[in-house]
């Protein structure tokens, strides 16, 4: 087993690149991550699956549906790149179920999605390669715990230095 760490370039495909679901690569070779986030209140969601195709995309979108709307939220937009998996019949069938609009970004332009690709490279700093992991199997055990701390903990300066989750629930208690 290596413990040479990635390059930086290796490291940004290591972790899902969307706001709302997007392709995601290996994550140290043992799953594949797919994260998805709220663009108004950064509330971030995200899985490790053991493959990238179309059923398991599909999978992760029910999830995340059923995520946010636990809390409340109704998605009415997915933003995607153009993978397969994303582009597949199944999956274009369960957003269409939901009525559920799909946007994708451009080729080669992950400015398209700015606020998942600054998560993307908060996961990436403050939890896939925050520690030398023993295992992969260790890492993906942490994914819940920083979920939790990047939603409940961790102030976000764009949103007045409070923490996604209390955010969203301020806004929440504005609306009439």
């Amino acid at each position: 087993m290596s413990t040479r760490r990635p390059s930086i370039a290796s490291s940004r495909r290591a972790i899902a690149r969307t706001a709302t679901a997007r392709r995601s690569a290996a994550v140290g070779g043992s799953g594949r991550t797919i994260s998805t986030s709220r663009s108004t209140t950064r509330l971030a969601y995200a899985a490790l699956l053991p493959t990238q195709d179309a059923a398991a995309c599909t999978r992760f979108l029910e999830a995340a549906r059923r995520w946010f709307a636990q809390l409340g939220i109704a998605v009415t937009g997915v933003m995607t790149d153009n993978a397969k998996a994303y582009t597949s019949h199944a999956v274009q069938a369960a957003l269409a179920a939901h009525g559920i609009r799909h946007l994708r970004t451009k080729p080669y332009r992950p400015q398209t999605n700015g606020k998942a690709e600054r998560f993307i490279q908060t996961a990436l700093r403050r939890w896939a390669y925050k520690k030398p992991y023993r295992t992969s199997a260790h890492r993906n055990a942490a994914l819940p715990d920083f979920l939790d701390c990047y939603n409940v903990e961790r102030p976000h300066r764009s949103l007045g230095r409070v923490p996604p989750l209390l955010h969203f629930l301020m806004q929440r208690e504005q609306r009439p």
